[in-house]
């Protein structure tokens, strides 16, 4: 069996379980696996191999690592370099896909050489790589660093979206929006935020569409004609829908077109929502059209600095400044804010030693949330529901009290306390 060891232009934190296996099977390139950073030290003990790799700490049972090599097994070496080439098309949309699913914006798919060595296939699966352990002291890391930190369920990801052809093309333009703002590049940002939310809002409202159209619009909230086609064949469409659409006009997309298809409007239910995604179009047009940056005294615009950058970003506007994994899928035309920890808290560190009591109480009221949730569809004033409800509220004061209590030093910096804050 071949091992191949990939040298990447740019390096990427990974997350690896104790329990991760060694090998992952890659639906979307039959024959191949790919393995686990863990094994490099091995394979380097043969072959001399230039790499940069560092396990900087352990969280829980899990290390952190820097590394800019990647490993796969595959059934042969490359014959020449149409192969390789092939696989090097292969590599740039798998790492897109993995950037896509671990949020780490600055994962990239260019290698600069890749090594071959030949491995035994009961070597490979015989080996247990040496897992780090633990030494006394805190490290401060950054935050965004150990949210994005790629796991192997994430890898699993990855590889099932490019074997589907799944990556939404909105999902990159919010990660390009991410890495600009990142890299200080407020430009880039606006432009990137103003790209992704267009496209979001487009593709999400097509896909409404379609499904409605699909199955015969039976709520009846189309206007469906049959349209004589070439060959004695017809093409159903809603003509409405067809003109809104193709006006190519932004403030459709956020009002008469969801109004239309969903009985919502942006507009409607968040106005000063409405006027902020307006107002960054205008700014994205003036750049764009113009080639011109937007004057101090232009209130109509946002400035081209750090604190306008922040506030157009696409998860600072979609979901009222709270991050999910999937920003994205917190959207679909749902207006509701999500409860989610602040992504680009990225000015502090975390204290690996204190992160088991701050995960322990967001479990906890977690716990107390989806028990509300669930009770209180049905609560009844006059069984009791009333006093339930206090005593859930109560509750969780109680385990915020506690968890400011036990870990004060750190409640401005862990990952937890913005979740309990909420």
């Amino acid at each position: 069996m071949n091992i191949l060891v990939v040298a990447m232009l740019r390096g990427s934190y990974w997350l690896i379980h104790k329990d991760d296996p060694i090998a992952y099977t890659l639906q979307s390139r039959p024959g191949w696996s790919f393995i686990t950073p863990l094994m490099l030290p091995l394979i380097e003990k043969e072959q001399r191999t230039l790499s940069r790799q560092t396990m900087h700490a352990m969280l829980g049972d899990s290390v952190l690592i820097q590394t800019d090599m990647l490993l796969f097994s595959s059934p042969e070496t490359f014959k020449d370099s149409t192969e390789a080439e092939e696989f090097a098309q292969y590599l740039r949309t798998f790492a897109g896909n993995l950037r896509h699913a671990s949020k780490q914006v600055e994962v990239n798919g260019e290698f600069v050489f890749t090594t071959n060595h030949s491995v035994e296939q009961q070597v490979l699966e015989g080996t247990i790589p040496s897992f780090p352990s633990a030494s006394p002291g805190a490290i401060y890391f950054k935050k965004y660093y150990i949210d994005t930190a790629i796991t192997w369920k994430e890898v699993e990801r990855a590889d099932m979206t490019l074997a589907n052809n799944s990556l939404p093309v909105f999902g990159t333009l919010f990660l390009d929006a991410i890495q600009a703002f990142i890299e200080r590049d407020y430009r880039r940002t606006i432009l990137y935020s103003a790209i992704a939310i267009e496209t979001l809002a487009a593709t999400k409202l097509d896909e409404i569409y379609k499904s409605l159209l699909d199955a015969g619009d039976p709520s009846g909230t189309l206007r469906i004609v049959s349209i004589p086609r070439s060959g004695n064949t017809t093409i159903k469409k809603d003509p409405i829908y067809t003109a809104l659409s193709d006006t190519d006009k932004f403030s459709y997309l956020l009002h008469e077109m969801p109004l239309y298809l969903l009985r919502r409007s942006i507009l409607i239910e968040n106005e000063a929502l409405y006027q902020k995604a307006l107002k960054l179009y205008r700014t994205r047009n003036k750049i764009v059209h113009r080639g011109e940056l937007p004057l101090a005294g232009e209130n109509n615009f946002f400035k081209v600095n750090e604190s306008d950058a922040k506030e157009v970003m696409p998860y600072q506007m979609l979901c009222n400044g709270t991050y999910q994994k999937s920003p994205e899928a917190g959207f679909g035309l749902s207006l509701a804010p999500s409860r989610c920890t602040s992504l680009h808290n990225i000015r502090h560190g975390i204290d690996m030693r204190l992160l088991a009591v701050c995960t322990t109480s967001m479990l906890l009221f977690l716990f107390l949330e989806l028990f509300y949730s669930f009770i209180s569809p049905s609560l009844n004033p006059s069984t009791g529901g009333i006093q339930l409800v206090g005593m859930v509220k109560i509750a969780k004061g109680f385990l915020i009290l506690f968890h400011a209590v036990v870990h004060t030093s750190s409640c401005s910096i862990c990952p937890s306390c913005s979740r309990l804050r909420i």
